[in-house]
Formats: C-alpha cells, structure tokens, sequence
C-alpha cells in the first residue's frame, strides 16, 4: 500500500506538470483540487490498476510533446496494465498517424507472447466467476434505470466530480487541441461510456468507478482555467476560488466518510484476523459470511485473504469453497443473528496467547 500511495502521489505530479504543459503555470496549480479528489485517494493506495494506468498515460503524454519515440514507447506500457488500455493505443495511432508509431503496440505483443507461453499463471482470489453481465437485462428496467442513474448522480456529487465536469467542460470553447488534450478527452469520454457499462452490467454504484473519469478529467479542467483565468474579473475570480475550495473539502469529507463505510465492512473479518494472529501454529475451517457491500458475491475468505498473507486451499480451508486446505485445529464459523465469528477448538493443543 505504501508503493501504491507513492504511485498515486506520482501519477498526480505528472498531471499536474502534462497541465502546466499545456495551460502554463497557472493549469498546473488547478490541479490541486484531484489532490483531494476522494474516489482517488481511496482506491489508489491499494493494489488496483486505475493509477497505474493514469501514470503510464500521462509519462507518454509528456515524453510525447519533445521525444515523440519515447512517449511512443511509454503508452505501449498500457497493455500490461489494464485491458482498458489497448484501446487508447488504437487512439493513438490514429492521432499520430505515422507508422513509426506501431512501436507503441510493443506491450500487446509481450502480452500475447507470455499469454502463449504458458509464463503466465493467474491466481484465482476466489471461485467467483466474476460473469459480470449476466443481470444486464434486469438493470435496464425502467425502475432499475433510474434508481441507479439517480445513485450515480449522487455518488459523482458527494465527490465534486460533477461540479468539476461542469469546469471542465469549458475545455470545449479553447482550440485548437494538440495530440495531448485530444488524448485526454477522447480517454475521458470513453471511460464515461465504460462507467456506464459497468452501473448497468453490475447493477450497482460505487466510488471506484469515479476514480478514472475524475483524473482524466483533471488535466482538462486544471488547462480551461488556467488558459481562461486571465479574462476573468476580481470578483469572477474571487468566485471561483472560493468554488473549488468548497469542491475540495467536499471531496476530502467524501473519501473520510468512504474509508470509514470500508472499514465498517470488514470490521468482523478484521476481529477474526486479530484471533489468527494470536493463534500462530493453528490451522484455520472458516465458513465466511457473504460480504455486504455493492458486491455481494463477495465473503469473508476473501477479506481474510487481502488483510493476510494466507491463501485460501494452502493455509487455511475456506469450508464454503470447496478448494481443501490443512486439516483444522480452530473453526470459524459466521452467526448472522449474532453478527460475529463464533471461534471453537477442533484440535490441536493452541499456543498460549490464543484465546481458545
């Protein structure tokens, strides 16, 4: 989590200097408010791909502007990060539109060797089929639509990025564009359309889906205002300070009141963690509780999984899944009624700071 959190502060960096680039110093700075964005801050500091894919985009976009080989070959880093990467590589192409920049498509080519070679060997976190699009016809309902629209709205305007979409979209009076803010706003617009995908194949609303939407939308915004600040007067600019710094400490309670709702969901596994690692020595049984949240094919094996380095089926037996595992000495066993982990001896003679 620690690389993580310099990845994220990093990839923020480059956004704010891809801005200066193209909006002068004063773009650079309106950056600040995506510091504070909170979807970002909650979902770049753990093992995900969105910031990874956003420092890869935005390293091209600067190498590109003096060393367009290199920005080339940064950008060809996208296939290795995220399956929503290799169209932006298409996109590319077609903006550059000179076959030296084919060299781009070096990372779907090492994909596609390693997928071939047999090098690469996924390990499944759970038996889950992760079938997302099965319940696509259910949430395209006119009650599900609108339910889920209305959650999307309210999710996008706890967080500010709906606000800051309104700015940003004054981008659209400045032109000419270069490569870079073509790059941006045709990955902007595109994600919106796959956020939308993902509200109506998954049937549900959460902050991740905001995280890629709101950075790409920040170099855009931070240019606009930047470019357009000299025209303002002292009360308009007076106005808009004052904007984003009440679409700052929005943010900012957002991602609190957002890792506060995390660490409520997980507060039983984490209890449970605390036993097992007062328990050195013992085999764990768990029968998981189905994880609330907006996923809810989710368990409690699987949280145990991410706050530990056990794996389920070589360390400990997840009893629903069926994947085996040492012969247990303790058995952790959800009560829903009671809402804990009930915790009983099966074998073994316990170390003597487990307390069972």
């Amino acid at each position: 989590r620690l690389v993580f959190a310099a990845l994220g502060a990093l990839t923020l960096g480059l956004a704010a200097a891809l801005a200066q680039e193209l909006g002068g110093r004063r773009a650079g700075w309106f950056t600040l408010p995506f510091a504070l964005f909170g979807p970002y801050l909650g979902w770049s500091t753990v093992p995900y791909q969105e910031a990874s894919l956003l420092a890869v985009l935005f390293a091209s976009l600067l190498l590109g502007r003096r060393w367009p080989w290199a920005g080339d070959l940064a950008i060809g880093a996208l296939a290795l990060v995220r399956y929503e990467g290799w169209p932006l590589l298409l996109v590319h192409l077609a903006l550059r539109r000179r076959w030296a920049a084919t060299r781009c498509l070096w990372g779907v080519g090492l994909v596609l060797l390693l997928t071939q070679s047999g090098l690469v060997e996924p390990h499944a976190a759970s038996p889950d089929s992760f079938a997302d699009w099965g319940a696509l016809g259910d949430n395209l309902t006119g009650a599900s639509t609108g339910k889920l629209l209305g959650r999307l709205f309210w999710v996008s305007s706890a967080s500010g990025l709906f606000w800051l979409t309104v700015g940003g979209s004054l981008i659209f009076q400045q032109r000419p564009w270069g490569h870079a803010m073509w790059m941006l706003v045709l990955a902007f617009l595109g994600q919106v359309a796959a956020t939308f995908g993902w509200v109506f194949s998954l049937g549900v609303v959460f902050s991740r889906m905001l995280v890629l939407p709101g950075l790409l939308l920040a170099v855009p915004f931070a240019v606009a205002l930047g470019r357009g600040w000299p025209e303002l007067d002292r009360l308009a600019r007076g106005i808009v300070l004052v904007g984003l710094g009440i679409l700052s400490f929005m943010t900012l309670r957002d991602a609190g009141s957002m890792g506060e709702g995390l660490a409520r969901s997980i507060r039983h596994e984490a209890a449970l963690v605390q036993i097992i690692e007062a328990c050195p020595g013992d085999s764990f049984g768990i029968d998981p509780r189905t994880h609330p949240g907006p996923r809810r094919r989710h368990d409690g094996c699987e949280a145990i999984q991410g706050m530990t380095e056990l794996r389920a089926g070589v360390d400990f037996d997840c009893r629903t899944w069926g994947w085996g595992g040492p012969t247990p000495t303790l058995l952790a066993s959800w009560r829903g009624p009671e809402a804990r982990y009930h915790v009983r001896r099966v074998g073994g003679q316990g170390a003597p700071t487990c307390p069972h």
